[in-house]
């Protein structure tokens, strides 16, 4: 499949035709990476991780909890 290079701004942009898009499962506002090879450009969809902090939370257990740790004696007026 072939498509032409347009300016956009001071860039450069390239159309993603539908039925390349829909097999690689990117639609508007999905993230990509883009490596140059030996002058071959190439697209990788990236998976975009929404993180939340119950969901942070929710992983940690007795197994990767670990104990506070003491760096050092207070240096100005904390205090400990």
């Amino acid at each position: 499949m072939q498509t032409s290079v347009k300016k956009w701004g001071n860039s450069l942009a390239i159309r993603v035709p539908q039925a390349i898009a829909s097999q690689i499962n990117i639609t508007e506002g999905s993230k990509i990476k883009l490596i140059l090879k030996n002058n071959i450009i190439e697209i990788i969809p990236t998976e975009s991780k929404e993180y939340s902090l119950k969901n942070l939370l929710s992983a940690i257990n007795n197994e990767n909890h670990h104990n506070e740790i003491s760096t050092d004696s207070p240096i100005g007026k904390e205090i400990w």
